[in-house]
């Protein structure tokens, strides 16, 4: 097994004898900067809840994790991760079981990014996600680099993604729910997962600022 630290080569190669089985572990967090170290030294096979901070991802250490634990992840959090957009797609396909994803300071949402996520007709079963209930991201942005007709441009990519994958067809929806400046909330027309009196929940990873430097934007995305 191998992988990249700090923008290095590094053979994370690990006998049996080392690798320590936690059978009964279902949620883990992790503030620790090499977690792709940590992983090729583990097998979590109950794990459910995924949660890591302040590290540079790796799709191949995950990917060998996964494989070796054979787990059901329903919720993964990355915040201050390095983390490419194609190893962000690579981590939807390979978890199917995924509800629930979020992202703070990780990566910029584009319009492209989220075109990524629409389901391909006419079957509309999303190739990505498959029983994604809820996905929130929070990054920075420098607010005179943002210009109305590219927010504009993103907002419609989202409504129609969530359109796509919506098996009735039916159009999505863009609400404000009243919260800080910057942020927005978009809804199917029958969420899986129920916005409370119409609002979203308060953002999981709001104890944690995003990079200074801009302005702040979440985006809370109900499927």
């Amino acid at each position: 097994m191998h992988g990249y630290r700090d923008g290095r080569f590094v053979d994370f190669a690990v006998s049996d004898d080392e690798r320590v089985v936690m059978g009964n572990l279902e949620t883990l967090f992790i503030d620790y900067t090499e977690v792709p170290w940590l992983f090729a030294r583990l097998s979590l096979p109950a794990l459910t809840m995924l949660r890591v901070e302040s590290t540079v991802w790796s799709s191949f250490v995950y990917q060998s994790l996964q494989s070796r634990s054979s787990f059901s992840l329903n919720s993964v959090s990355l915040c201050h991760v390095k983390l490419e957009e194609a190893d962000f797609l690579d981590l939807l396909r390979d978890t199917p079981s995924l509800t629930e994803v979020i992202l703070c300071d990780v990566l910029v949402l584009t319009p492209t990014l989220v075109t990524s996520l629409a389901s391909n007709p006419p079957y509309r079963s999303p190739v990505l996600g498959p029983n994604l209930e809820y996905l929130g991201i929070c990054w920075t942005f420098i607010q005179e680099n943002e210009s109305s007709e590219s927010a504009q441009a993103l907002n419609e990519a989202i409504l129609d993604m969530i359109s796509s994958r919506d098996p009735t067809g039916g159009p999505a929806a863009y609400m404000w729910n009243g919260g800080p400046p910057g942020t927005k909330v978009f809804t199917s027309r029958s969420p899986r997962q129920p916005l409370c009196n119409g609002e979203a929940p308060q953002f999981a990873l709001k104890e944690h600022s995003c990079r200074e430097g801009g302005s702040r934007r979440i985006i809370h995305i109900f499927f």
